[in-house]
């Protein structure tokens, strides 16, 4: 799928602490990708409200007054000049209001708040990350401002493509920027578990053909970009390889694959991924899907 040119962005609003964060994370998105429209969504779940709050009028004046805070909130802290739109659905599932909002708006970026000290368990942003037809990113609100440096997850699989779009866009707008910098990274893992049944030297040389042999399929089908680094991960999986690499360089910004499909039924995530949002972090996700 073709990134377009100019993207309709839409945040999450829970009425949390998280809010003020996520609509001031506008005017840094602004910054460094190209937004043609913002959509601003809270669900009030009315089978979560006392039973004597359930009438029509209640849930009316709920609505109401529930839109006018957030229409103040994006006054005080949006980008202007901005065409932006706040909705305020009543889906018994969040994440239902979420699909429907997405298809409406022909969302192409969800924004979600990854809460890090803030309360919150972040069970929607896996939901989300994995049914959502779009890419997701997810901010926490330790997030460094507008990223300089950004880490490119590559696994050779159906997301990369995405996955460089995604970093070719970002790059884009912002390759004149001092510190500005893209780094294409592969993972290289092996099953770890059997090494101790062979020597060091032939661990190594199996980490070294893989090593080669991905550089060569970089070169082959992917030399428009920039240079792939590799690194093996040993004895540590693929997440805590990425985030460690990622937290001694001091990204801002790590862009990977996703697992996921439109179907509330789906109930596997990535593996990767699902660890990444359970992570302390002050790096902001961006999962992609892929073709």
């Amino acid at each position: 799928m073709e990134l377009k040119s100019s993207l309709n962005i839409l945040i999450g609003l829970d009425l949390s602490e998280m809010d003020s964060i996520l609509v001031s994370y506008a005017r840094e998105i602004v910054q460094w990708l190209p937004v043609q429209k913002i959509v601003y969504l809270h669900n009030i779940k009315i089978n979560e409200l006392p039973g004597n709050l359930t009438s029509q009028d209640k849930i009316e004046t709920l609505s109401r007054k529930v839109n006018n805070k957030l229409q103040q909130l994006v006054k005080e802290l949006a980008p202007t000049g901005l065409p932006f739109e706040i909705v305020t659905r009543r889906a018994a599932f969040t994440e239902l209001a979420f699909e429907e909002t997405v298809k409406q708006h022909k969302i192409d970026l969800v924004i979600l708040g990854n809460k890090q000290q803030l309360e919150g368990s972040g069970g929607i942003n896996q939901k989300l990350a994995r049914m959502l037809n779009c890419a997701v990113l997810l901010v926490p609100e330790t997030f460094r401002g507008v990223p300089r440096k950004i880490l490119l997850a590559v696994d050779f699989s159906r997301y990369t493509t995405g996955i460089l779009q995604w970093g070719r866009l970002i790059e884009q707008l912002n390759m004149q920027h001092a510190g500005f910098k893209i780094t294409p990274l592969y993972i290289s893992k092996l099953a770890y578990h059997f090494f101790p049944f062979f020597s060091n030297e032939d661990v190594e040389q199996s980490y070294k053909i893989d090593m080669q042999e991905k550089q060569k399929k970089w070169r082959q089908h992917f030399a428009q970009y920039p240079k792939l680094e590799i690194i093996p991960a040993g004895d540590k999986n693929i997440a805590s390889a990425l985030m460690d690499y990622a937290d001694q360089h001091r990204y801002d910004l790590l862009v990977l694959g996703v697992k996921g499909s439109s179907s509330l039924t789906t109930l596997f995530m990535g593996s990767v991924a699902n660890e990444l949002i359970q992570v302390e972090t002050n790096i902001c996700f961006l999962f992609v899907k892929g073709k």
